[in-house]
């Protein structure tokens, strides 16, 4: 090919320019400190957060990994905080919450880092853009104090690992080949993501024609299987055919939109502030607006993987309540974990759009793509700061569990609390006699 009629190489920017391999762990590392500091007391108050004590630090303290790590709770798995737990039971007791908060930081952050890979440069070639991606799926816009920190709130974040997978080139390193379909196995298996995301996964196959994305197609395509298998909530379909519509899109449009542009805040204060629903509604139509045109720029495939995993996780939310309990995700957990995978969605089309038009010689398009970009990232700056949770004493109940006694230790949110000792047999032969978990074995 002559010099002529090869094709012209893209020139980037300076500032563009950045030495990947020395700033990735850094950008992950920033991350982590990033989700250490948005909620206050995460680690200068140790507590435990609902499931984290009452289910995966009592199972773990009371029954060794391997009869534990396929119990499903609340109707599906949780293989990821489950094996956490279990090792942090090789610690002393007095350090569970420290270790739990700090595992599930490094745990989200490594999950959302996986959109730095360049597996991902075909659809987002530019590196500042995907960092800035990364940073808005750390912060989760609209989340609550419950997701960040906690073993509980993991699985929101595994589901971003398996979005960004789904849209991801193969490796073409030996050992993230190696890795990675495990990893996929364990992220399928926690929580009820991968029955959703299981369609992008086999639209990537046919993207990338190979035999390593079938495989990880049958991965996550299995774990969905198993997790619809042992769902323990059957009446919660119930639920779905029976939900209320209205407030379904109501809630998935605020939930989704609304704490993309606002944060968690302001959807709270709507249900004491009637006059708020216009102004939020009209911003979560332009958004939505903006985000719609975006999706031009995305490959059939990929469109058609984010559409089903978007309708899919919307009918989750309701799945995984109990029926007649979709009333109840009109208040306080509007905007909450329950929205994080279309809020996920949202960010990466948005990020998608940018990374494509970025260079595009006409600046109206430029700045539509940008415009999305923008209104998400001051959802992340008004929805990173977390308030703390109410103190539960912990150096008390540490005080009570080195006496070798079983104690009633105190977690959040207020009045729960867990049956706990340093001896297992004893912790046992209590939990014999009430009930020290949230579902009876």
């Amino acid at each position: 090919m002559s010099e002529a009629s090869a094709p012209a190489r893209r020139v980037y920017p300076s500032w563009l320019v950045i030495p990947r391999a020395a700033v990735t762990p850094l950008v992950i590392v920033l991350g982590m400190l990033l989700m250490a500091v948005r909620r206050g007391g995460l680690f200068t108050e140790p507590k435990l957060w609902a499931e984290d004590g009452l289910i995966f630090w009592s199972d773990s303290r009371r029954f060794p990994l391997w009869t534990t790590i396929f119990h499903p709770y609340d109707g599906y798995l949780h293989v990821v905080p489950r094996i956490l737990a279990a090792f942090t039971a090789l610690f002393p007791i007095g350090l569970t919450p420290i270790l739990f908060a700090a595992l599930a930081i490094a745990v989200t952050a490594l999950s959302c880092s996986l959109v730095l890979r360049r597996e991902m440069e075909w659809m987002i070639p530019s590196y500042p853009v995907r960092v800035a991606l990364f940073f808005a799926l750390v912060i989760l816009p609209g989340a609550s104090s419950e997701v960040s920190g906690t073993l509980t709130g993991i699985e929101e974040y595994l589901a971003t690992g398996l979005l960004v997978l789904a849209l991801s080139r193969d490796p073409e390193r030996r050992g993230p080949r190696i890795l990675l379909l495990p990893a996929v196995a364990v992220m399928g298996l926690t929580g009820p993501f991968a029955a959703v995301l299981a369609p992008a996964f086999w639209l990537r196959a046919w993207r990338n024609r190979s035999l390593y994305s079938l495989i990880m197609a049958g991965i996550v395509t299995g774990c969905a299987v198993i997790v619809a298998v042992g769902n323990s909530s059957p009446g919660a379909l119930f639920g779905i055919l029976h939900a209320n519509w209205w407030v379904t899109v109501h809630n998935a449009v605020l939930g989704t939109f609304g704490s993309l542009v606002f944060g968690r805040t302001i959807l709270v204060s709507l249900w004491s502030d009637l006059t708020l629903h216009i102004e939020v509604w009209m911003a979560c139509l332009v958004l939505l607006a903006l985000v719609a045109a975006a999706c031009r720029d995305l490959p059939w495939t990929v469109a058609l993987g984010l559409g089903i995993a978007m309708a899919g996780s919307i009918v989750s939310v309701i799945y995984r309540q109990e029926p007649g309990g979709w009333a109840n995700l009109g208040g306080a957990n509007l905007g909450d974990r329950y929205y994080a995978l279309p809020v996920e969605i949202v960010i990466v089309v948005a990020g998608i759009s940018l990374g494509k038009r970025l260079y595009d010689p006409s600046r109206l398009r430029s700045m539509l793509s940008a415009a999305p970009v923008f209104l998400i990232l001051l959802g992340c700056l008004l929805g990173a700061p977390l308030a703390a949770l109410p103190s539960v004493d912990w150096n008390r109940s540490v005080a009570c569990l080195n006496t070798g006694r079983v104690c009633i230790v105190p977690i959040d949110p207020p009045g729960w609390s867990v049956y706990m000792s340093e001896s297992p047999q004893q912790l046992q032969a209590v939990c014999d006699k009430v009930l020290c978990s949230g579902e009876p074995w």
